[in-house]
């Protein structure tokens, strides 16, 4: 019976699985940690990639507001583009209501990447000729008129007593 585990009696090579072992444990682990820190590169790649695409977005979507509060655009539809550092924005408009716009945001950044998103932006109202324009006269009789009234608020405020505090009943 003795002469069956013959192995356990001489150590000759005996260590070489467990050295075999250890050593592929140590190769998967490195592999597997390689491969991780590959994948969080690329996801912190398109993480800023997606970053740059919304600023993009802000930054046009800022721009064609404040344009369209300043001066309508003269036609109900029409395209805007712009350039900037990190990419270029193209923007299709359409009038939906008369204060309202809806834009579709084309964005390609300058690593090739593109998104489009869609926007409604509101407007102010046209302005409607007014009939009677106020001569300078009525304007100074309604500021007088505004500064009676604020007065004669104050007053009203000033009239107003405040609540004496309660007595205690004793007993």
């Amino acid at each position: 019976m003795k002469k069956i585990l013959l192995y356990t009696k001489r150590s000759d090579g005996f260590v070489f699985p467990y050295v075999l072992f250890f050593i592929a444990v140590i190769f998967i682990l490195f592999h597997t940690n390689l491969a991780m820190y590959q994948n969080e590169r690329t996801l912190t790649e398109n993480s800023i990639e997606q970053l740059r695409m919304e600023t993009l977005f802000q930054m046009s979507q800022q721009e064609t507001k404040t344009q369209f509060s300043r001066t309508r655009p003269s036609s109900t539809s029409g395209t805007q583009a712009f350039q900037y550092p990190d990419g270029n924005v193209t923007i299709h408009y359409k009038e939906k209501y008369e204060t309202l716009y809806h834009a579709l945001f084309k964005i390609t950044t300058t690593k090739g990447s593109y998104h489009t998103f869609s926007q409604t932006i509101p407007v102010p109202p046209r302005e409607k000729p007014s009939k009677k324009k106020k001569k300078p006269k009525d304007e100074a009789a309604d500021l007088k008129q505004n500064d009676n009234q604020t007065e004669t608020e104050q007053q009203n405020v000033n009239e107003i007593k405040p609540v004496s505090k309660p007595t205690p009943v004793k007993k």
